[in-house]
């Protein structure tokens, strides 16, 4: 094998089209000393004036495994590729509000004590229907996109509880509601191994899940100006009967679960106000009064003109060092 200067290897055979990466002279050179006595033919596929593409293909019926595997291998390396990397796709569901929340459904709060997906979601939202603010106290339906990755086998039964009026999903409190969100089917690692209508997830995978008309009452993460979805994220570590509904589903054992209070949605601020109602003395004196807003943050709008009876607010953005509830 013959190498000169930076070339970008694809190795098409194995893993399909996928944008290259570069590599040095060193790492190709390490890379054609351990592949010299593999007899593993490197075929070129293509060429132009900066860039070469070959193929990775056996030269014969009787390459062992070993050197298959480590023609994957090398493959994964020079593109920087993980099992979960290939295996990250992008799922859509729509949540149910009005919920029953996880602890409730398990009559007890809920510990979340497994190690078995990420821990913390920091949720985004398609630019088509991005909020971009709320006033504090009130009720949002919003889209959110959150990344879920998995350290562990095949889990089963999977779906997410986010807190409609700013409370834990884990807690056992029937005053309270969640808005409840299956896991996809499909496509993989999003997965259906039992025909119930409660996504699995392949192990150790990867996914961008989005979920649709969720339900929150704006209310920043202590600390921060931006919208909290507190969440909890329930699941079973074995394969149930097709028996998981969005009516039914809720954490297998009291640590099947991952759960935060402190995700919130990226670029979401959450507005503080004063309203204002003019109540004049005597009743009806139609003097027009100007009310302007002074804050160190930006109000919304500066200034209105209000007679008697007449209500109008200001809305300022909550700084982030000092945001608490209304």
């Amino acid at each position: 094998m013959v190498f000169g200067g930076e070339k970008e290897l694809v190795f098409s055979h194995v893993l399909g089209t996928r944008k290259p990466r570069t590599v040095n002279d060193t790492v190709i050179n390490n890379l054609e000393n351990k592949l010299m006595n593999s007899k593993i033919q490197m075929a070129k596929s293509a060429a132009s004036n900066t860039n070469r593409a070959f193929w990775c293909l056996p030269t014969s019926c009787l390459l062992t495994f070993r050197l298959f595997a480590t023609c994957l291998l090398v493959a994964f390396y020079s593109l920087g590729f993980t099992s979960s990397n290939v295996l990250a796709q992008t799922a859509t569901v729509s949540a149910l509000n009005g919920q029953s929340c996880a602890g409730t459904r398990f009559d007890s709060d809920l510990n979340c004590t497994s190690n078995d997906f990420t821990t913390t979601l920091t949720f985004t939202q398609p630019a088509a229907t991005a909020l971009s603010s709320c006033r504090a106290g009130e009720t949002v339906s919003i889209d959110v996109i959150g990344d879920v990755n998995s350290s562990a086998p095949t889990r089963y039964d999977a779906g997410f509880f986010i807190g409609e009026l700013a409370n834990d999903p884990r807690v056992n409190d029937a005053s309270k509601t969640c808005s409840n969100a299956l896991f996809a089917t499909s496509p993989s690692p999003f997965q259906d191994s039992d025909g119930d209508a409660c996504g699995d997830f392949l192990g150790n995978g990867t996914a961008t899940l989005l979920v649709q008309n969720v339900q929150l009452t704006c209310s920043p993460d202590p600390g921060s100006n931006e919208l909290a979805v507190p969440y909890t994220m329930v699941f079973s570590n074995q394969v149930g009967g097709a028996t998981c509904t969005g009516a039914n589903i809720t954490a297998n054992t009291k640590a099947k679960c991952i759960s935060s209070t402190a995700a919130t949605v990226t670029g979401v601020e959450v507005n503080g106000f004063v309203t204002v109602t003019k109540q004049t003395n005597p009743n009806g004196d139609p003097e027009s009064f100007t009310f302007t807003g002074a804050s160190a943050g930006t109000v919304s709008p500066t200034n209105f003109s209000l007679t008697d009876g007449q209500t109008d607010t200001f809305e300022v953005v909550l700084d982030p060092r000092a945001a608490r509830e209304h």
